[in-house]
């Protein structure tokens, strides 16, 4: 038997808890049909998909344990439900929501079915075993390797990025990824500048938050929400107003908190084209996840302007599968007009030597809203073509609806 990859529930990013959390109070008896995709088309050798499933199997039951819920009830209390806490210690994973399999040409297919609120937590550790198992057979000089994330942080924190590791699910190795967030730390304290502030200020896995805790203190726990919200709220109330049905249903939630809007999921024009002055007043940020950097940065920045609002006041984050040059100039470009930080993935934690990143995603691609309710399907669109996933009829009808050519 394999060693088990994902051993703590916590080990997955913070919008996991965020968005199972909105899920819980919005879409309680909602059930979510989620898709594995690769974007590279990889060919995976014979018997891959037994050995994900393995790993599957060993995280059957796997429950968040005290110490990660007063970890999240410390970080997190503020804004989140008090009886939340008291439902995490009843949640556990289970495997028969997860199937894996193979075609006969070695492509990889997953699904995972179940209620939204507990399948929700799959995602990002069975991604991150993937990604594992591609690397498993690969080996790399870890002292090396330990300097290279250590000389990478110290540029971007040298060059005033602020940045955070966003790296989870296409993370060469848990072990990698942990001596990643190491290095960008002391990078941080080395360089002299305010801890927690400015540079490298902190991780978007909650399991790392909590393991450097008592060394780094003031390393953040980050992150607010992911696109697949989006996606289900337009598959039950239409595209046209998803990203105002969401807003509002967010807001509501975390009372001002939480306050950095995924703009681009159904494309940020259709983002724009029903956004208002309200809301605005509302978000205190905007992360831009596909597209053109620069070009959807002026969109927003513009927007705010439009509404005699300061874009100096709130942020723009990015997180469009950066690299750390790309991290600097983008921050040099934007000048100071907006308060801009950078979440950077694949780049810290698979950016290695003769190393070929996955490219892979799991995406919500169907919903029930009751379980007696028919299965809608959900779609994401992106600002970038080439990235919409979902039903390929479904695709065509929202572009229709939205006048997307």
């Amino acid at each position: 038997m394999k060693k088990q990859i994902i051993t703590q529930f916590s080990d997955q990013d913070l919008y996991s808890f965020t968005v199972g959390l909105f899920y819980l109070t919005n879409f309680s008896e909602s059930i979510g049909e989620y898709s594995f995709v690769d974007r590279n088309k990889t060919k995976y050798p014979p018997g891959f998909a037994a050995q994900v499933m393995e790993q599957v199997q060993l995280m059957d039951g796997l429950s968040p344990t005290e110490e990660e819920i007063k970890f999240l009830k410390e970080r997190c209390g503020s804004y989140m439900y008090s009886w939340f806490f008291v439902f995490l210690r009843g949640l556990s994973l289970h495997a028969n929501e997860v199937s894996f399999w193979q075609t006969k040409e070695g492509y990889l297919e997953g699904r995972i079915q179940g209620p939204l609120w507990r399948t929700i937590y799959w995602e990002q550790p069975l991604l991150a075993i993937v990604s594992e198992l591609v690397h498993q057979s690969d080996t790399i000089e870890e002292e090396k390797e330990y300097t290279a994330s250590y000389n990478r942080a110290a540029k971007m924190i040298q060059a005033g990025v602020d940045f955070s590791d966003m790296g989870t699910r296409r993370r060469f190795s848990k072990k990698h990824h942990e001596q990643v967030v190491l290095a960008s730390c002391r990078a941080q304290q080395d360089s002299g500048k305010k801890n927690g502030t400015e540079g490298f200020v902190g991780t978007s896995n909650v399991w790392l938050a909590m393991r450097f805790e008592k060394e780094f203190p003031w390393l953040k726990c980050i992150g607010t929400m992911s696109h697949q919200m989006i996606s289900a709220i337009a598959a039950i109330y239409g595209p046209r107003e998803a990203n105002y049905e969401a807003i509002e249903r967010w807001n509501k939630l975390y009372r001002g908190e939480m306050g950095t809007y995924l703009f681009d999921c159904l494309g940020s024009d259709v983002f724009l084209a029903n956004f208002s002055k309200q809301h605005a007043k509302l978000l205190d940020g905007y992360r831009v996840d596909s597209g053109d950097n620069m070009e959807e940065f002026d969109k927003i920045y513009n927007k705010i302007l439009s509404f005699k609002l300061d874009p100096i006041k709130r942020h723009i984050i990015f997180s469009n599968g950066l690299q750390p040059e790309e991290a600097i100039a983008i921050h040099r470009n934007v000048a100071g007009r907006m308060k801009d930080s950078y979440g950077i993935g694949t780049s810290l934690t698979c950016n290695l030597p003769g190393v070929k990143p996955s490219n892979i995603v799991i995406k919500l691609t169907g919903l029930q809203l009751t379980p007696r309710h028919p299965k809608v399907h959900c779609i994401k669109l992106s600002s970038s073509k080439g990235k919409a996933t979902g039903d390929p009829a479904t695709i065509t009808a929202y572009r229709t609806i939205l006048g997307i050519t």
